[in-house]
């Protein structure tokens, strides 16, 4: 009988090896017992999965072959990196497929993320010995168990093209932004998956900025991170988060046992008696949370959540999707989300490696500074939360502020053209009328509501009459209506009736708007109603304007601000209605990153809307053409009696003319 060499007999082992199927074991229990971290760990030794419970069922998510993408979204000092470390280790060691890690930019992959994970290649036995080492291995390119790691960042798109993986990872997302122009870096990354039928994309990022508020959930009482509109969102991954199972790591009162969820809002720090400021380090002492069962005894009779009470928290601590609860025996109930993103949110609180004292002290410097920087670092790597874009409406005050000496009805010396705008609803119009002069001066004229069901013909009539009414000398030059459907509106907004009106009264003086949060070249824009089925425009049309509401509605707010007595001023009567002033200011304006603006409502904003379009009137009257009236001749004569006063709405006021600029 021929004997079999040694180096047979291992490549006979490596082959049986190979045509193994990969052990069943999830990637938290294949890191207890395979991983130990080193020396320069934080905990250096055998990795502990329970240290850090709320990235055991992260970890598995990778494992389930019922996720497609995983969204992780929590603060720093977490285990963030060690966790994706973990996902990529197991898979190259139990069922190898080559996969691919990207870091927000160079620095970052190849001076933390890559010695991290060259500290796990070499503390775990198993992945040492598949690894190749020598030349075949570069700094951003690893050949283990036969499948190649690569190692890129988002500054480059090239280092994304081309390369097909099982899994692709994308840590810091918020970070990244787009790809020199070539899209978003989770798209291409996705991309990469199309070789493989159970390919898995990970994203997992502290979150920056974005507008959400929280809620209770109708059926359990539990308060969740409410769904927010996506323009008020700018943060990717919170974008990518909000379309997943939104689970919310959730933690059991030592008190009363209800579970809650974790938030900045819930810490507390004790205030000093004397009323003075608190300091950082009174803060870090005094640190301490509440739940939000109103009939705890953490309320009711002053008891509090310490920091030491964390561990056995996080021990009981559960994922919990918007309608699921927890019941006596610690187990998740309720239905599970349909869909294939499984999106995890972990509060910086959970962490077991920063006390809550650290993050409240580190929270009162930040706003002790009065630098807004600091307080979003704080809000989004202490406690995973996103920092809210702030947005500054005026007061009313500031368009009482507005008023001139003349009433309702009255056009003051000055106004040479009058503008009626309009917002439908589904049982009024609002309407605004503004008389224009020289210099893009103007004077509120009429402003009210008719009230009827706008899809019948009775409250159109009676706008009709509005739009024949003159003031003195003058009658409207030009109507826009609002037109159309807006996205989120819960109410049908009768465009048929919109477009017969103009139809009826002629285009030259009244045609349909439809508002653009952004429009590229020019704030106005040109659109035809009434398609045919081919996409070409009827000849018969009616011709309508889209306008950039962030232009003009800025335009407005600015004028508030305006000097009354300079040219230019944007006035209202001394008997301006109260609801109107309010209307006016109903929204403010947050900046995005991109440098548009995003409008957020706070109240009924009718008469904002029909003066944003009163801008828009006066552009397409291009009142900048026109000059400042004559001063009237001065003479000595007294003018002659009158027996009655002239009627209210045809009564002239003169005020101060506009100087020359």
């Amino acid at each position: 009988m021929t004997a079999i060499s040694p180096k047979a007999i291992e490549l006979l082992r490596q082959w049986s090896g190979i045509l193994r199927p990969p052990p069943k074991r999830t990637t938290d229990e294949w890191a207890a017992k395979s991983v130990e971290l080193p020396d320069t760990s934080s905990e250096p030794g055998e990795y502990d999965p329970s240290r850090t419970p709320y990235n055991i069922p992260i970890m598995r998510a990778f494992d389930d072959p019922r996720w497609k993408q995983i969204v992780v979204v929590m603060g720093s000092q977490m285990g963030k990196t060690l966790t994706f470390c973990l996902v990529i280790g197991r898979r190259l060691d139990d069922d190898p497929v080559p996969i691919m890690y990207v870091g927000p930019d160079r620095n970052f992959v190849e001076d933390t993320f890559e010695p991290q994970f060259m500290g796990l290649l070499r503390s775990s036995k198993s992945l040492r010995r598949k690894t190749l080492w020598g030349k075949a291995q570069k700094k951003v390119r690893k050949i283990i168990n036969g499948a190649v790691l690569r190692l890129a960042w988002a500054g480059s798109a090239s280092q994304l093209a081309g390369q097909p993986a099982g899994l692709v990872l994308l840590d810091e997302r918020d970070r990244m932004g787009d790809l020199q122009g070539e899209g978003d870096p989770g798209t291409l990354g996705d991309a990469r998956l199309n070789s493989y039928a159970n390919g898995k994309l990970g994203t997992i990022s502290t979150p920056l900025e974005g507008n959400v508020e929280t809620e209770a959930h109708p059926v359990t009482g539990m308060i969740h991170w409410k769904l927010a509109e996506p323009e008020e969102v700018t943060s990717p991954t919170w974008a990518l988060w909000q379309e997943g199972t939104r689970y919310e790591w959730a933690w059991p009162c030592p008190h009363c046992g209800t579970y809650f969820v974790p938030r900045h809002s819930l810490l507390r720090w004790s205030k000093p008696a004397d009323g003075s400021k608190v300091t950082p380090a009174q803060a870090r002492r005094s640190a301490y949370m509440v739940c939000t069962n109103p009939d705890c005894d953490c309320h009711t009779a002053g008891l509090t959540i310490e920091d030491s009470d964390k561990p056995a928290m996080n021990a009981r601590g559960r994922f919990l999707a918007p309608g699921q609860w927890v019941n006596e025996k610690g187990e998740v109930e309720g239905s599970e989300p349909d869909t294939d993103v499984a999106s995890f949110w972990v509060s910086g609180l959970a962490s077991p490696f920063v006390s809550w004292g650290e993050r409240a002290s580190k929270f009162v410097r930040a706003v002790r500074s009065g630098k807004p920087a600091k307080i979003q670092g704080v809000i989004n790597t202490g406690f995973g939360e996103l920092y809210r874009i702030a947005g500054e409406a005026p007061k009313p005050t500031a368009v009482q502020a507005r008023r001139r000496p003349y009433r309702m009805g009255e056009v003051p010396l000055g106004g040479q053209r009058l503008a009626l705008t309009v917002d439908v609803q589904k049982r009024s119009l609002i309407y605004v009328i503004r008389a224009w002069g020289a210099r893009w001066e103007s004077w509120l004229v009429k402003a009210g509501e008719l009230f009827g069901e706008t899809d019948q013909d009775g409250v159109w009539t009676d706008l009709a009459r509005i739009l024949d009414d003159q003031y003195g000398s003058l009658g409207i030059s030009l109507c826009l209506i609002d037109y159309g459907y807006r996205p989120g509106d819960k109410e049908v907004r009768p465009t048929h009736a919109v477009t017969d009106f103009c139809r009826r009264v002629g285009f030259l003086r009244a045609r349909p708007i439809r508002g653009k949060s952004h429009l590229k070249g020019s704030p106005i824009g040109t659109f035809q109603t009434e398609v045919r089925t081919d996409g070409k425009k009827k000849i018969f049309g009616i011709r309508g304007h889209e306008l950039d509401t962030d232009v003009f509605k800025s335009w407005v707010h600015a004028r508030l601000r305006w000097p009354a007595d300079q040219p230019g001023g944007w006035h209202v009567p001394e008997d301006v209605p109260e609801e109107y002033c309010q209307q006016i200011v109903a929204e403010s304006r947050i900046a995005l990153p991109s440098g548009r603006g995003h409008w957020k409502r706070h109240g009924p904003n009718h008469y904002l809307d029909c003066e944003m379009m009163q801008v828009a009137a006066a552009n397409l009257l291009q009142v900048q053409t026109l000059r400042p009236p004559a001063e009237p001749a001065a003479t000595d004569e007294p003018p002659a009696p009158s027996s009655a006063p002239p009627s209210p709405a045809r009564r002239i006021v003169r005020v101060a003319a506009p100087k020359g600029l």
